[in-house]
C-alpha cells in the first residue's frame, strides 16, 4: 500500500514538472524556482531508484538473494 502511494506521488510530481516545463517553453517564459526544484527532486528520485534496483538485480543475479520479496 505504501509503495503504491509513493509511486502515485512520484508520477504526479513528474507529470507536473513535464506539463509545466512544456507550457513555459511554449509561452517562452523562464522556469520558476519551484519548478526547477521539483524537477531536481524528480531526477534525484529517479537516480536513486535506478541505483537501488541495479544493486538488487546484481545481488539477485549472483545468487545472494534466493527469492523475490513479497510486496
Amino acid at each position: 500500500m505504501v509503495v503504491q502511494f509513493l509511486v502515485m506521488v512520484y508520477a504526479l510530481l513528474v507529470a507536473f514538472v513535464l506539463v509545466s516545463a512544456e507550457r513555459n517553453r511554449r509561452e517562452m517564459r523562464p522556469h520558476g524556482p519551484a519548478l526547477l526544484t521539483a524537477g531536481q527532486v524528480a531526477v534525484l528520485a529517479n537516480g536513486t531508484i535506478a541505483v537501488l534496483l541495479a544493486g538488487w538485480a546484481l545481488l539477485y543475479a549472483s545468487g545472494y538473494i534466493a527469492e523475490l520479496p513479497a510486496i
